[in-house]
């Protein structure tokens, strides 16, 4: 689950070729532009999950430090399974939003690769690059 340290790097990589106004042929010639794609939206809906999960978590709990509750909703979305202790003392709600940000955690990258997979078939890739994305 969670946003994988390939697909990270593989951003910075893209962010640092933009700063220097190279294009991604020019930085990334072997990869192709579906794989920066894939990436970027992975990235964009697994960032958009762990904020809404950290905003409800801080609904059902604002009585609760926001690192705290950030660090929760992380570790739930990337199905991590650490904790600082404030899930044992989440309500009904708390804990359904987090079992909910550890399914789509698990279901996002999932989907992007099924998605990307059905995008890229026929297409002449190495059998590596697949593996960034999800």
């Amino acid at each position: 689950g969670g946003m994988k340290t390939a697909t990270l790097a593989l951003l910075l990589a893209m962010t640092w070729g933009v700063m220097r106004r190279r294009g991604l042929s020019e930085t990334f010639s072997e990869i192709a532009p579906a794989i920066f794609r894939a990436a970027a939206a992975l990235a964009v809906l697994y960032l958009g999950l762990v904020g809404i999960v950290t905003l409800l978590l801080c609904v059902a709990m604002p009585d609760k430090n926001f690192i705290d509750l950030l660090f929760e909703s992380c570790s739930a979305c990337g199905n991590v399974g650490l904790s600082t202790g404030v899930t044992s003392e989440l309500g009904v709600f708390g804990k359904d939003v987090v079992i909910g940000g550890m399914f789509m955690g698990r279901l996002i990258p999932i989907s992007m690769l099924i998605i990307l997979e059905r995008n890229l078939r026929g297409k002449n890739l190495s059998h590596g690059e697949i593996v960034l994305v999800g």
